[in-house]
């Protein structure tokens, strides 16, 4: 790894996660369902936590507004690396916004090229790693 030119930093704990010490993480099916769900239920926590606050405090302000870029419904989902073509993978439990985002991830990962363009790095790397 280290000759591949990747910034690989190694194992993480979960405190790391949320703190942004990667980019990419990869875990098991297991640990990384786990994780994914705790991360759910805390914006869930978050979510009703700040609205009893503000309402509290009578403070006016939009909850959903202030936590969208945290909502996985705005993202619908994420690619399925390693297949040889764009899957994109949602929750089971997706509301109809959350898959029309994720036809919509898809669609932008077609018109990208987004295969191709990973593919292409891949090999590079592993190229170089091979030196």
């Amino acid at each position: 790894l280290e000759k591949s030119g990747l910034n690989f930093i190694g194992n993480v704990e979960g405190r790391d996660v949320i703190r942004g010490i990667c980019d990419v993480l990869v875990a098991d099916g297991f640990v990384g369902n786990v994780l994914l769900k705790f991360y759910e239920s805390i914006m869930v926590f978050m979510h009703s936590l700040l609205e009893r606050e503000f309402a509290a405090k009578g403070v006016s302000l939009d909850v959903n507004e202030l936590l969208r870029g945290f909502d996985y419904t705005e993202y619908g989902g994420a690619p399925l690396l390693g297949v040889n073509g764009v899957s994109i993978i949602c929750h089971g439990g997706s509301p109809p916004r959350a898959i029309a985002n994720a036809i919509r991830v898809a669609r932008q990962a077609v018109q990208t090229k987004m295969v191709r363009h990973i593919a292409q790095e891949v090999t590079a790397h592993a190229g170089a790693a091979h030196e």
